[in-house]
This record gives structure tokens, sequence and C-alpha cells, in this order.
């Protein structure tokens, strides 16, 4: 009862000894704690993966099997996890419960804005073993540490292309889909990611700056040389 009755209450009497992190449990303090120690007990059997908690080795090991039991009212999509599912549904109602108190992002996931959060601050919680790189997020430092140890775990089914990154994976794919998702708002332009989106916007905007030079240059009103001669 004391542990529920802290849902209402907001009370966390379980400090970090390391950082302000609070916590309303004891095993809460315990999982973050491997935060630091970079403790990762659970293990996958099929992959290299490893992690804190028991409840996450169960849904990374969904990505091997591909059950996804959660499933959308609304459209096909479906989740391995419940939180997917739940956050999917904010597209459809366009939900962003989650407000960054320094500026006005909000989001649609708590987690989201935590780590937003991190960009004011500076806050880098999470450590490299092999070397001094510090992240913010625990999923940045697990790609971080495939330069490392070489792992590829995204492997693609049409060639024998792999990737370190899922984002590079999906990069990857759109090469054999023809998939442009990215679309440029003044021209036909489509590609495959934001950042060559970006670069073509500015292409636009160096050259929108030149063309307003160049009409400016046309339409200038030449200023008369003053006369020499003297009145008669």
């Amino acid at each position: 009862m004391g542990v529920h009755m802290r849902r209402h209450t907001g009370e966390k009497p379980y400090a970090c000894s390391i950082c302000p992190y609070r916590s309303a449990t004891s095993y809460g303090l315990k999982m973050h704690d491997r935060v630091h120690t970079g403790d990762r007990p659970y293990a996958c059997d099929l992959c290299s993966y490893r992690t804190a908690q028991k409840s996450a080795l169960t849904k990374h090991g969904r990505t091997h099997s591909g059950e996804k039991p959660y499933a959308c009212s609304l459209c096909p999509f479906r989740a391995a996890q419940k939180y997917a599912l739940t956050t999917h549904g904010r597209t459809h109602t366009g939900e962003k419960p989650y407000a960054c108190s320094m500026c006005e992002y909000r989001t649609a996931q708590k987690g989201d804005v935590v780590k937003h959060e991190r960009r004011h601050t500076g806050e880098k919680p999470h450590v490299c073993a092999t070397c001094s790189y510090r992240t913010v997020t625990s999923s940045e430092l697990q790609e971080h540490e495939r330069i490392h140890t070489g792992e590829k775990p995204y492997a693609c089914g049409m060639c024998s292309y792999r990737a370190r990154t899922h984002a590079h994976y999906v990069l990857h794919m759109r090469a054999h889909t023809g998939e442009t998702p990215y679309a440029c708002n003044t021209c036909s332009y489509r590609t495959v990611s934001s950042s060559n989106l970006n670069a073509h916007k500015r292409a636009h905007a160096k050259n929108g700056l030149y063309m307003l030079a160049s009409t400016l240059a046309r339409v200038a009103i030449p200023v008369p040389a003053p006369n020499s001669s003297s009145p008669e």
C-alpha cells in the first residue's frame, strides 16, 4: 500500500548517491544504479544484447520472434510493446501530453521529453566503458559501443548489407524500395533522408539570395554623373 500511495503523493524516498535521480521504490533505484555501474545481467540467447532489466530482455526477444501482440484499432499498426501502441495512438489523436519545462517543445512520449531536457542541461549520464564518450540516452550509448565491438545487428534481407544502427538500416532499405518520404515544399525534389532534404533546402535559400541580389542589381536606378561643363 505504501508504494502505491507514493504514486498519488509523488514521494520518492530512494535517492541515487551519484546523481539527482530519486525513486519511489528500492527496486527502481537498483535498476537506476545500473546506469552508473554498467551492470547488464540479462543476456539474449540469440545475439549480444544485454540489459539491466529482465522486462527489457523479454521485449527485446520480440525483435527476434517478430511477435507483435498489441494491435491498433484504427489502422493495421501492431506493436511488440504496449507502450508503443499507446504512443502510436497519439498519431491519430495528435495528443502531445509531455512538455519541456524550458522551451515550447512537446512530445507524445515521456522518455522523449526527459532526453530533450538533457539537451538544455548538458547532462550525459550514459558513459562508454571503452572511451570517454558520454551521451544523453542509453540507446545512443548502445549504438556507440558497436563502434568498438564491430557488431552490426541489422541485416538486409535483399543483399549482404549489415548496419550498426537501425537508422542506417532504414536508409539502406530505401535504396531497394525506392521510397523517398522527405519532400521539398518548393519543388518536386524527394529524398530518402531528412539530412538530404535540409541540404537541398539550403541550396534553395542560397539560390534565392543570389536571385534577389541579381534582381536588385538589374533594377537599380543609375545615378547621373555630375555635369562638369560650366553654364553659358
